[in-house]
């Protein structure tokens, strides 16, 4: 068939045998199949322009009309399907001009690139006509681009204006330490209200100041080293560089010390190291107590003073504490003052002790001496004489040492030259020395005292008595004997009906004052004099303590008692003993001294309160070769809570033996025994050790005495051996 397919201006001749075309009218054919032409979806409008109801691709697309171009109506770009390796354009009809969606990336707008854009997108330069070479540009009031005040050379950034840079805050920043640089110039007046403001001097020479390391409490310190200014911070030391010439101290000042404060005290009181550090003045107005000085181990600085002023009429001592005063260990004293006549101290240290002077007292002028009897004379208000009538004095010399006595009227004499004391206290006497002896019916007889020093208040001991005859030291081969010494209380020749003699009493000193647990009496021995020669022909002393009795002539006269007895002890202590001793025989002869053995003693010990058990009371030592033998009278009391007392007493005598280091058993033979119990039975045993010292014990056996509260065991011993023994 043959058939005309018009458009674009000319008509086509298509001859298909066997094709069916049935095409819509303006809407460009397509053929689909070998036989068939469909509608595509293409149109030609009237106006010649093609239309696409759907979507095309096509390889290019090319407008060659003089006047051509692409147009596309706005809308949302959903019809267009995004996916990679595709490249999507199209009209928005919300920003009004063409978005692309490009390799799926997202919608964006289409820049016009030109000079200043490149093909990136990117503005690769601006032409901004009034930009200055390294001026950092700015936005004016109408949006353009102008020149800044800062210049940039790419490696210091520069202000060029003099109004400066202002900013909350300004931070240096990179690897070095960070600066401020300032310029010498005339000062550009920019202490401002409200601001503060950091400047350079008008002429300067260059230099840095280095800033703290850390933040510290203090004032600022300056180090300069080749024009590097080092700052630290740190107290004011006034013993330093920080203070020089002198420091005006005006009414103390704030946080300066108050010089020469007043601190008034009325007891006892520790100076304080702030007292000196202020050189206070410590005011007494009443009160005698002690005022102490700053130890030694907190000593005050070198030139630390302090004044005390007492006023009061109490004695103030100032006590120092470990140093010297005025070189001397020794402390102050303030007497008594009054608020017209004061008096003080003024104390000083020099960083070890302290120097100080003493102001007793203001002075004034005489106007008047009054005077007493027996000085005459007064009382003298301008000139006169003052005499002493009765006034002892010497017409001679007097001998030194010798004991000075009155000589008649106002003379002095030294009537026995060889009567002396010396520069240590020693007094000798040529003759005899005595208490008033007459007896007076209105007054009792003078006692005559001696007395070593009472003082006692350190722990050295305090100074003994001693009497005794004098010595005979020698120079003569004639027949010498030393002085006696006799004790004896006085004689009463009286023929009153109650005349008694002078007592004597000899004793060591007690204890009344201690509280230690090594306290003890003083001991006191009566002895007869020993022989020191070793020539031979020498007789020791004798000794005889005798009481008093009756010469002839007195009709059936009673002799008093010679009594012997321990000190006594309290509650159930050790009771002390009485010891008879004599000395034990030597062996062989010779030089060397005999030893005291106790022949006799009473010793009594607490037993126990069961039956049968043993209380060691004493033993003996033996020498070798030796035998020994002692007497034992025992006794024994028992007391029960019934209550029952039971009483034994029994005689033992015991004999041991030493031969040649071996000890036999020692014999014992029982004597005498007498018992007497309100209830039941007591049988005694003694018992002594085969050793060396041997150990005697006593061992009370009782039956049908129960509850015992005390069991006491005194036991006699009779020594009649040459070996000693030892209470137990």
């Amino acid at each position: 068939m043959s058939d005309q397919f018009s458009g674009g201006g000319g008509v086509v001749d298509i001859d298909v045998a066997g094709t069916t075309i049935n095409p819509t009218n303006n809407v460009i054919p397509i053929r689909s199949n070998a036989t068939t032409f469909v509608d595509s979806l293409l149109s030609q409008s009237a106006g010649n322009v093609v239309q696409a109801s759907g979507s095309f691709s096509v390889p290019s697309l090319t407008t060659t009309a003089a006047n051509g171009g692409l147009d596309g109506t706005e809308g949302t770009g959903a019809g267009l399907t995004a996916a990679a390796g595709h490249d999507l354009l199209w009209p928005d009809s919300t920003a009004h001009r063409w978005k692309m969606n490009n390799n799926n990336g997202g919608a964006v707008q289409v820049v016009a690139s030109g000079a200043d854009i490149n093909t990136s997108d990117q503005v690769t330069i601006t032409h901004i006509a009034s930009a200055t070479n390294n001026t950092v540009m700015k936005a004016n009031a109408t949006g353009n681009m102008v020149n800044s005040l800062e210049v940039d050379n790419g490696t210091t950034m520069t202000y060029t204006g003099t109004g400066g840079y202002s900013a909350p805050s300004y931070t240096a920043t990179g690897s070095g330490a960070g600066f401020v640089t300032f310029t010498q110039g005339t000062a550009a007046g920019h202490a401002t209200a409200n601001t503060v403001t950091l400047e350079a001097p008008a002429a300067v020479t260059a230099y840095e100041i280095l800033l703290p390391a850390a933040a510290a409490t203090g004032i600022p310190h300056y180090a300069n080293a080749a024009g590097v200014v080092t700052e630290t911070i740190s107290a004011i030391n006034l013993a330093s560089a920080d203070v020089t010439g002198i420091l005006p101290i005006a009414n103390g000042g704030t946080g300066v010390v108050a010089l020469f404060a007043t601190n008034a005290q009325t007891s006892t009181y520790q100076v304080l190291a702030a007292d000196f550090a202020a050189c206070k003045t410590i005011t007494v107005a009443s009160g005698t107590f002690t005022i102490t000085l700053v130890a030694s181990g907190s000593q005050p600085t070198t030139g630390q003073c302090v004044n005390i002023v007492n006023y009061g009429a109490g004695v103030v001592t100032v006590a120092r504490s470990g140093q010297n005063i005025n070189g001397a260990a020794g402390n102050l004293t303030l007497n008594a003052g009054s608020a017209t006549a004061p008096t003080s101290t003024f104390i000083v240290s020099d960083g070890t002790n302290y120097f100080a002077t003493v102001d007793e007292g203001t002075t004034g002028t005489v106007t008047s001496v009054a005077t007493t009897s027996p000085i005459t004379g007064g009382t003298i208000t301008g000139t006169g004489t003052i005499a002493c009538a009765t006034c002892v004095t010497s017409a001679a010399a007097l001998t030194s040492t010798a004991l000075m006595t009155g000589g008649g009227s106002q003379a002095s004499q030294t009537p026995s030259a060889t009567s002396t004391l010396s520069s240590g206290g020693n007094m000798s006497l040529a003759g005899t020395m005595q208490a008033t002896t007459s007896y007076s019916a209105a007054a009792t007889n003078t006692a005559l005292v001696f007395q070593a020093g009472v003082d006692g208040t350190t722990q050295a001991s305090t100074a003994a008595a001693t009497f005794r005859g004098e010595d005979v030291t020698g120079g003569s081969t004639a027949t010498l004997t030393g002085g006696a010494a006799t004790l004896r209380g006085g004689d009463n020749a009286s023929t009153g009906n109650t005349s008694i003699g002078g007592a004597v009493t000899v004793r060591g000193g007690d204890a009344t004052g201690g509280t230690g647990t090594s306290d003890a009496g003083g001991a006191a021995t009566i002895r007869a004099g020993n022989c020191t020669s070793t020539t031979g022909g020498c007789a020791p002393g004798a000794l005889s303590v005798t009481s008093g009795g009756f010469t002839a002539a007195f009709t059936n006269g009673a002799a008093s008692d010679n009594t012997i007895a321990a000190g006594l002890g309290t509650g159930n202590a050790a009771v002390a003993h009485v010891k008879l001793q004599s000395p034990a025989l030597g062996l062989s002869s010779g030089s060397t001294a005999q030893t005291q053995v106790t022949r006799w003693v009473n010793h009594t010990k607490a037993g126990s309160t069961t039956s049968a058990t043993a209380t060691t009371m004493f033993n003996v030592a033996s020498a070798t070769n030796t035998a020994w033998g002692v007497e034992v009278l025992v006794h024994v009391d028992l007391i029960s809570s019934t209550p029952n007392v039971c009483g034994t007493t029994e005689r033992f005598s015991l004999t041991g033996t030493n031969n040649n280091g071996t000890f036999g058993t020692v014999n014992i033979v029982a004597g005498t025994l007498s018992t007497l119990c309100s209830t039941g039975t007591l049988t005694l045993a003694v018992t002594a050790t085969a050793a060396n010292p041997s150990v005697v014990s006593v061992t009370p056996t009782w039956a049908t005495i129960t509850s015992i509260t005390s069991s006491t065991i005194t036991v006699q011993i009779n020594n009649v051996s040459q070996q000693e023994i030892a209470l137990l």
